[in-house]
């Protein structure tokens, strides 16, 4: 057992967080470590919930996300839901992050889900 012990150990020595911890897409940066955002210079204030949908969007910009990837994978619920929260949670994230005069980085894709794709201006 002391064997596994020390062998388990050094594999744990050996591994790195691979995970990037400072994300860009456009004009907008993250800072996963100091929990902070800001897009074109201006600093943008989240709550939790929004910044970890954020985070979860902005590591697969232009991908497509469902309703249902963000509820199990960004916020842990496992189950099925009829509810729009998901759709109040983006509503309002989306108003936080794109000012009037900005082109909007969080886009609806009909009938599938939502993308963060950056501003090609």
């Amino acid at each position: 057992m002391g064997e596994l012990i020390a062998r388990v150990e050094s594999l744990q020595r050996r591994t790195t967080d691979i995970r990037v911890m400072l994300l860009t897409v456009g004009n907008l940066t993250m800072d996963v470590v100091e929990r902070t955002v800001l897009r074109g210079g201006r600093a943008v204030a989240l709550a939790p919930r929004e910044f970890t949908l954020l985070e979860y969007m902005m590591r697969g910009p232009d991908q497509v996300i469902t309703r249902a990837m963000i509820l199990e994978d960004a916020w842990d619920f496992k189950g099925s839901v009829a509810t729009n929260i998901v759709d109040v949670h983006v509503g309002t994230l989306r108003r936080k992050v794109d000012t009037e005069g900005e082109m909007s980085l969080i886009r609806n894709v009909r009938g599938v889900g939502f993308a963060l794709r950056p501003d090609r201006s």
